[in-house]
């Protein structure tokens, strides 16, 4: 059941009966203190299995979810929900001086059967364990549904003076109840995001909810990751479960899409490709009748100005007849009054219609959908095909252990299921990629889309090991691992993928290559200007303007050229003007990105890291669109794979120990 309410939420949440839907909301109503309404009087019920919810940035997607976890109290209207609900928010924060087991929730425990185990007998011992009997198995369990493998511990220290990421999955590997304890017992240190996802998303199943609100639980997630949260989704069989999400391949697993839209929200039944062909149908009909309503007010409009013609007409025609005197003055005079009232309500009629008609059109306006795309003509970031554009010789990251494995791919993306990638590893060899452009749609002419050539192109990626083997034993029965040096050449306007698990050093490599960061050894040769757009979109200046930003990246062009060319990036008119903090999720991805591919010289290397992580669908297409116009060279770290299909990559490269794995989709 839900926890009592505080004395401002009172008859607001409140718990009903198993049967009836698992969680709903009745007229709920959320407005911000400035006034900005959020939630307009939705009214829903949801009553079982998996719903993902979506909607673009600022929608006010993690605001619904907070209102249905009791998080934040509405302006009005209820929130119900039977059972027990647990919440993940996006963002954790977790206690780096905290254990395993507090993290999870279960210490208190732990140490209630630690106390009975040493013999004591007090009765509270025993109240605390309750019917947890079993929560060193469930625990295991969690950590095992979640794949939780890597978290700081103490152990080998490599040059950079970094503790090496121990693996909670070799530990719970051991059936002997003790490793399981100390496992669980181990302060967490300092973990990435994305296991501080995983770590939160384990300590509630271990709440064992009847309603689970997920708030983005990929985000920050490595490949392997992910798919134990699409097992997650797709196994869900008790209770209710929520999860926002902006990743296709998770919302495909739902059993209906709830889309909170203009504070409104609406279900559709199906995962992600129902929705979208449901959307499509309706916004289909919602084309047709705004063309309908434009026909309508056009022709309110010829039909107003034809009577106003005809009744101008006939008062040129009557002040001619009392001028000339056909008819006596005071039957004049009444003919011409008589005449004016006529015109009046004839006016006023017409008036009227064209108005509603006008209303029609602003209606169906809003129901139609803007799926503006970027547009943009980019000539100087073309690259020849047999242009040098990078090149790495022997270059060993600042800290890690790791090493660059290619291996062969189709250009359409290869495909194989991740536990044949784990138990098949595969050798690793130099790809020429051969590829042919194409002209995209949407590109001007010239643009490249589709397969990107890299005709001919002699592009290796080797594994230097300097002590022989990449993993050597040693005399007290150990592996100890040599780092890898990388050697990459790329030529001509090749697209390439990067992939590899959480802390294997993809954003290290690519900072390397830009030159923000120096390798430990080796060379780097940049060949052409070079691109970043970072995950963090931290490159605006949030105190200049749209505009100013991108002057800032390309001094010597005229203000009105950057305006023409931020209009192909959707900033039209005053929107260049706003300053950089105002911005939206969506709108500060177009602006940074506009002041990458603007820049003066034009970045001929284009490199992306997570360029999807906080970004809705609509924005996701727009970067897409705008890599369907980029003819330079590309590098794309990512764990989305749909998002990595519709880049056309020529080469994947996987970023990992040493050991050669096959990257699957």
């Amino acid at each position: 059941m839900c926890p009592p309410p505080t004395p401002a939420r009172k008859n607001l949440i409140m718990s009903i009966h198993p049967t009836r839907p698992a969680i709903a909301a009745n007229a709920l109503t959320f407005t911000w203190p400035d006034g900005t309404p959020v939630i307009a009087s939705a009214t829903f019920a949801l009553d079982g299995g998996a719903t993902g919810l979506v909607g673009t940035n600022g929608s006010g997607k993690s605001t619904l979810l907070r209102l249905l976890a009791g998080r934040l109290a509405p302006t009005s209207g209820s929130v119900y929900h039977s059972g027990h609900l647990a919440y993940l928010p996006q963002d954790i924060t977790l206690d780096a001086g905290a254990t395993v087991a507090e993290v999870l929730g279960v210490a208190q425990i732990l140490g209630a059967l630690d106390r009975i185990e040493a013999g004591e007998t007090e009765e509270s011992w025993y109240g605390i364990v309750g019917e947890d009997w079993d929560i060193e198995t469930r625990t295991m369990a969690a950590l095992t549904t979640v794949g939780l493998a890597r978290l700081a511990t103490p152990g080998e220290v490599d040059a950079a003076g970094r503790s090496e990421a121990g693996a909670i999955g070799r530990s719970l590997a051991r059936s002997d109840v003790r490793a399981v304890r100390d496992l669980l017992h181990r302060p967490v240190g300092t973990v990435s995001g994305g296991e501080a996802t995983a770590l939160g998303l384990a300590a509630r199943l271990l709440e064992r909810p009847d309603v689970l609100l997920l708030d983005e639980p990929t985000n920050n997630l490595d490949r392997s990751g992910r798919e134990r949260v699409h097992a997650l989704v797709r196994e869900w069989r008790s209770g209710t479960l929520v999860v926002v999400s902006h990743y296709r391949e998770l919302l495909e697993l739902v059993n209906q899409i709830a889309e909170l839209r203009a504070g409104t929200l609406t279900l559709y039944g199906g995962g992600w490709s129902a929705y979208r062909d449901a959307v499509e149908g309706e916004q289909a009909a919602a084309r047709a009748v705004l063309r309908t309503a434009k026909s309508a007010a056009r022709r309110e409009q010829r039909e107003q100005r034809e009577a106003e013609t005809k009744l101008a007409r006939r008062r040129r025609e009557g002040k001619t007849a009392r001028a000339e005197s056909r008819f006596p003055k005071i039957v004049a005079n009444t003919r011409r009054r008589e005449a004016e009232v006529s015109a009046g309500k004839l006016r006023g009629i017409h008036e009227d219609r064209l108005a509603a008609a006008r209303a029609h059109v602003e209606e169906a306006e809003a129901a139609v959908r803007d799926d503006a795309s970027i547009r943009i003509d980019l000539p100087a970031t073309a690259v020849p095909a047999g242009r040098t554009v990078l090149e790495l010789q022997g270059v060993r990251l600042p800290f890690g252990t790791h090493g660059v494995c290619l291996t062969e791919a189709p250009v359409d993306a290869p495909s194989v299921d991740p536990a044949i990638q784990e138990r098949e590893p595969t050798a690793t060899h130099a790809i020429p990629a051969h590829a042919h452009g194409t002209i995209g749609a949407n590109c001007p002419p010239g643009a490249h889309s589709g397969a990107h050539a890299a005709p001919d192109t002699d592009a290796t990626l080797r594994n230097h090991e300097p002590h022989g083997r990449a993993d050597r034993p040693t005399t007290a029965g150990h592996r100890t691992r040599t780092q890898l040096g990388i050697d990459l050449t790329i030529q001509g306007p090749e697209h390439i993928v990067l992939t590899g698990a959480n802390g294997t050093g993809k954003t290290t490599l690519l900072n390397v290559i830009v030159g923000s960061e120096e390798p430990l050894a080796g060379r780097v040769r940049r060949a052409v200007p070079v691109g970043l757009l970072p995950q963090r979109l931290d490159g605006l200046d949030d105190s200049m303007s749209v505009l100013a930003n991108v002057r800032r990246a390309a001094p010597e062009a005229s203000p009105q050229a950057i305006r023409a060319a931020l209009a192909r990036f959707l900033f039209r008119g005053e929107d260049v003007e706003r300053p950089a903090a105002t911005l939206s999720g969506g709108e500060r991805f177009r602006a940074s990105l506009a002041a990458i591919l603007l820049a003066e010289p034009a970045p001929q290397l284009l490199i992306l890291d997570e360029p999807t992580n906080s970004l809705d669908v609509p924005s996701v297409a727009g970067l897409v669109s705008a890599l369907e116009c980029y003819r330079g060279a590309l590098i794309v770290a990512s764990h989305d794979w749909t998002f990595l299909r519709e880049c056309h990559p020529t080469r994947w490269l996987t970023l990992d120990d040493g050991e050669a794995r096959r990257p699957s989709m």
